[in-house]
């Protein structure tokens, strides 16, 4: 029957959510001999369909009203009749074990669907009885990933069905247990069986319990499984590595050919340049669920910051870890950035809030930020600071430090939804921003950004909409679009050169160093070094 059709044969109950029929009503409060006198005199009904298509058989079971089940199968309803939704039989939804037998005695079928019901609803009769049936395990969502009690759990194993199984977005047992924070039954499915491991978004137990701040089991997992969730980084033979996308990349301050990647994946890889090519000399697993950025500290070691109140204290060379440090309880930062010639830290983390630091890591003022920030970029004197902002989507906004350390939004760099900005790039007291059709080059004076030029670079396409730039020197800016880097002359206000890539995808980002003599290129596919020198920039 077409959607049009069924609509016309529809009653007022199917219609209506607020209309609920009398017999339902009847069962649901357990008026049995009421009902059965309904039903004598309106046997019609035995099939009538309410909101949902709920059937009264759907409805005795649901209630727990065996008497009315019994009455509804002897005087002909359909034992399967279907309601709408996932979970459609009166199996589905019986409450009882006797309900549940007696409906599988009289031709109840099974499919996935009353195994999963019966998990997350905790009937853990209806669970073995439906077991010994013959219920299947659905390997893509398997059911006991719903177990929320040890007695539930203890089922499956009794049936020899392993719970160590994960859903499509990776995640197993011990994650659903940690976000329910139950750790007693946590416990026991860590003990039999089921393996700590990282999501499909590389979170640990551990790391969805601090997420959802879950205060028992988090308590639980610090007295119990200490070495579980301890920080730990693992060096990775360069000869085993393959290729991961390069989403933030960092110079040494103490050593000019030495840079740090770290990878969507979160691996830091030391890159160095030796002859005019990049070799990768050092690589590392972090064991933490997000990263958004890193720092050198004061003594130029690695700062990682864990989304936690804790930071990682890393030797640039080795990726030993040296330390590490704990924070405030309040201060979960994601990304972290020193500011040497002020030597202060500046925190952030998905809270919207801006954190300043001294360098013995000690709160100096907290700031609520207008978005969400990522990816910091400090201007060479350390008063502006320019944030990759989310909310909705992605675009930079300028921040101003004065010399008070007051945090200031100046100004956001966003035209419409279609057109936000995703290029920024300071060189001195001006600065470059990209959107996909267009760069505006500015200056700061008098406590605010003036537009010196804008131009336009819609004949550029890209297949992400995006452009990504750098400044070079004082007089040249490189921006990435596409496949192609346009050489812009600032002062002239043109683009001098267009430069065709050899690359499998196209660009993501691109980074300059500090003394300006390479370009690197990111893609999700290479990271490709270029000499700014060898070119007529």
């Amino acid at each position: 029957m077409n959607p049009i059709s069924k609509r016309r044969h529809m009653n007022i109950y199917q219609t209506d959510h607020t209309k609920t029929p009398e017999i339902f009503t009847l069962i649901t409060a357990h008026k049995n001999e009421a009902a059965k006198r309904h039903l004598q005199q309106n046997p019609s009904e035995i099939a009538l369909k309410g909101w949902m298509d709920d059937t009264p058989l759907h409805i005795a079971a649901l209630s727990g009203n065996f008497e009315m089940v019994q009455f509804l199968i002897e005087n002909g309803a359909n034992v399967n009749a279907e309601r709408s939704g996932l979970y459609t039989t009166p199996l589905c939804w019986a409450d009882s074990f006797e309900i549940a037998r007696y409906l599988l005695d009289h031709g109840a079928t099974m499919d996935d669907k009353e195994l999963y019901l019966a998990t997350s609803r905790d009937k853990v009769a209806i669970v073995d009885l439906l077991l010994l049936k013959g219920a299947k395990i659905d390997p893509i969502a398997p059911q006991y990933l719903e177990g929320k009690s040890i007695g539930c759990l203890h089922i499956y194993l009794k049936h020899n069905i392993k719970i160590d199984g994960r859903d499509n977005r990776n995640s197993n047992l011990l994650h659903q247990l940690s976000w329910l924070d139950l750790p007693e039954v946590f416990d026991f499915a860590y003990n039999n069986g089921c393996p700590w491991e990282k999501d499909g978004s590389g979170r640990t137990p551990y790391d969805l319990a601090k997420q959802g701040q879950r205060t028992t089991i988090l308590k639980h997992f610090k007295e119990q499984y200490p070495e579980l969730i301890s920080y730990k980084v693992e060096n990775i033979p360069t000869h085993t590595y393959a290729f991961e996308s390069v989403f933030f990349l960092r110079q040494s301050p103490t050593q000019s050919e030495c840079f740090i990647g770290l990878t969507q994946n979160l691996k830091l890889v030391k890159y160095v340049v030796v002859n005019r090519e990049l070799i990768i000399d050092q690589i590392a697993a972090i064991a933490i669920p997000m990263i958004r950025n890193f720092c050198f500290d004061q003594n130029g070691n690695i700062l990682i910051p864990t989304a936690d109140s804790q930071l990682l204290v890393l030797e640039p060379n080795t990726f030993q870890l040296l330390q590490i440090i704990t924070l405030d309880s309040d201060l979960a930062f994601d990304q972290i950035e020193y500011l040497p010639s002020k030597n202060i830290f500046l925190g952030s983390a998905s809270n919207w809030e801006l954190v300043l630091l001294t360098d013995t890591y000690k709160v100096i003022r907290k700031f609520e930020t207008e978005d969400g920030t990522m990816v910091p970029k400090i201007s060479p004197d350390e008063r502006l600071i320019a944030f990759l902002s989310y909310d909705q989507d992605t675009y930079y906004n300028l921040y101003q430090i004065d010399k008070d350390y007051n945090i200031t939004l100046i100004r956001t760099f966003f035209k419409d939804w279609d057109n936000t900005s995703s290029g920024f790039s300071f060189q001195q007291n001006q600065f470059a921003v990209s959107f996909p059709y267009e760069l505006e080059y500015y200056t700061f004076e008098n406590g605010k950004p003036n537009k010196l030029w804008e131009m336009d670079l819609s004949e550029y396409t890209s297949k992400y909409n995006a452009s990504y730039l750098a400044c070079i020197n004082a007089t040249t800016l490189v921006v990435g679009k596409g496949k192609t880097l346009l050489i812009i002359d600032t002062e002239q206000k043109r683009i001098t050169a267009e430069l065709p890539l050899d690359v499998v995808a196209e660009i993501k980002n691109v980074y300059v160093d500090k003394d300006g003599e390479h370009l690197f290129v990111s893609t999700e596919k290479e990271l490709q070094l270029i000499q700014i020198k060898e070119h007529n920039w």
